[in-house]
């Protein structure tokens, strides 16, 4: 499913969203499908189609983490450079194929979102003072949930 999350915000349904939200939406996302996927290649696992290639929800997972590293702002280089470090890897360890690698790939997921979920009320207090921008309105993101 596609959805614009400009439009969506701009709808009036995610007014109170605030960037810490998205960024949570998006690990939700990236996670649940990671997992689907580790689920369709447990599946095949001894049928002729083992190996066959990725899966539709492989790569929405793929494409979720994508936007993620796209979304890292690398004014604070060190930082932004470590976070595409682990995406890059949770990419690799989901196109392997490999259930072992792709749960230690997701694992890196949740241990990311538990981060960001443990500084979520200093964020949005952030936020709402004004020291970090609040989403705009106008923004035209979509993403692949």
């Amino acid at each position: 499913m596609k959805k614009n999350l400009g439009k969506y915000y701009q709808s009036g349904e995610a007014t109170s969203w605030t960037r810490i939200d998205m960024l949570l939406k998006l690990y939700d996302a990236s996670i649940m499908n990671s997992q689907q996927a580790i689920a369709d290649v447990e599946a095949l696992a001894g049928t002729s189609a083992n190996g066959s290639g990725a899966s539709p929800v492989l790569l929405k997972s793929v494409r979720l983490i994508s936007e993620l590293r796209n979304g890292l702002n690398f004014r604070y280089q060190e930082m932004a450079e470590r976070f595409d470090q682990l995406l890059e890897f949770v990419q690799h360890s989901l196109l392997t194929m490999d259930v072992a690698k792709m749960q230690a790939g997701v694992q890196v997921l949740e241990t990311l979102r538990s981060g960001f979920q443990e500084i979520y009320d200093e964020a949005v207090r952030l936020e709402k003072s004004g020291e970090i921008p609040p989403l705009s309105a106008t923004a035209n993101m979509e993403v692949v949930v």
